[in-house]
């Protein structure tokens, strides 16, 4: 953000995170006193308790003023407002909501504070007063892939899974590369899942389903993946803690793989202490850690924290990936990564590119 003081916003972020709980239930109590029906209708977006809306707003705000990331705070609001669009709840409600934050916060903090907090709710008011429209589909085109990725899709939601898996193994066995499956087939099948929840059009039990699928896709792939001649370099490909989205980062380690990298693939989730410790205990070239959503900013810093404070891994090449990254390009540099890639490909790219320094 413009104008935003790195000291004062981590002292921000310290204060919010010290009192969240408290303050999200201060805000609740102004949203029954303004909207009476405000904190039930919160409940129809996730499925959660007004308070949890309260506290996820505030831990994305202070992520946001910790980093001085201000984007990370607006993405969120986005993300609220098509979601509250997809359901029909009346952006009135979020309007509400962020007032009776805004107002709370006004109260508790000190009024250096105030000034790195008002710009941001100033824009995150103005985004839902000029929401953006609805994500579009990702799944359409005439393309052999993409057809294949509705294809995909449509059999794994109808619980078909036998004939989903056919459907891309035929395609490998008629030649099509794997990298493509994973990436064009897979990949955006599992994009266009989490933006149908997004919006409402499928249920957590519709997209357990086809994810469920799609990691015994990846799976049978393996097998059938190209093998070049080993490198003799090592990745640990990890999820932060506290991510549970572990598709992508399969994906990123076969993709090391077939370069001729031989992956350690720790899945999603993995605790920063033990994730610091296989970096070194495996003796691994570069680390390849995800961070798929704002709230996992802080546990991947943790954990590349401990990375640098060992000795023996201090200049081990780091590089992450997820959605907070690509919104605040300059976001990787200050958790202390040495670099950031979009998808698997470009890791390999980045990865091959930072282990020849070393």
């Amino acid at each position: 953000m413009l104008g935003m003081n790195a000291e004062r916003g981590t002292f921000t972020a310290a204060l919010i995170d010290a009192t969240r709980r408290a303050w999200a239930a201060a805000a609740v109590a102004r949203l029954r006193e303004r909207l009476p029906s405000g904190t039930s209708t919160l409940g129809a977006v996730g499925g959660r308790d007004a308070a949890i809306h309260f506290e996820g707003l505030l831990e994305h705000l202070s992520v946001a003023l910790q980093f001085s990331a201000a984007e990370l705070f607006h993405e969120h609001v986005r993300w609220m407002c098509a979601a509250f669009a997809g359901r029909g709840i009346s952006l009135d409600i979020l309007r509400t909501t962020l007032e009776c934050t805004r107002d709370e916060l006004a109260e508790r903090l000190p009024a250096d504070s105030l000034l790195e907090v008002a710009p941001l709710f100033a824009e995150a008011l103005r985004l839902v007063r000029e929401p953006e429209p609805l994500p579009e589909g990702g799944l359409d085109g005439a393309d052999p892939m993409t057809a294949l990725a509705r294809e995909y899709l449509l059999a794994a939601l109808e619980g078909r899974r036998k004939d989903a898996l056919e459907l891309v193994l035929a395609a490998a066995d008629r030649g099509a590369p794997i990298s493509a499956l994973q990436r064009e087939v897979v990949g955006r099948v599992q994009v266009e899942v989490g933006r149908m929840w997004h919006r409402g059009d499928m249920s957590v039990v519709e997209e357990h389903l086809v994810s469920r699928l799609s990691e015994q896709v990846l799976a049978c792939l393996n097998p059938r993946m190209p093998r070049v001649a080993r490198l003799g370099r090592r990745v640990l490909v990890t999820g932060a803690s506290g991510d549970l989205h572990d598709i992508g980062l399969r994906t990123v380690a076969d993709e090391f793989e077939m370069a001729g990298w031989d992956p350690i693939f720790l899945g999603a989730s993995a605790p920063a202490e033990d994730a610091a410790r296989a970096a070194l205990d495996f003796g691994v070239d570069l680390v390849a850690l995800g961070a798929k959503l704002t709230i996992h900013v802080r546990p991947a810093a943790a954990m590349i924290a401990l990375v640098r404070q060992e000795p023996r891994t201090r200049r081990l090449p780091v590089i992450v990936g997820g959605m907070p990254f690509g919104l605040v390009p300059a976001l990787a540099a200050r958790i202390g990564a040495d670099g950031y890639a979009t998808n698997a490909a470009d890791a390999v790219v980045l990865g091959n590119k930072l282990a020849s320094r070393t």
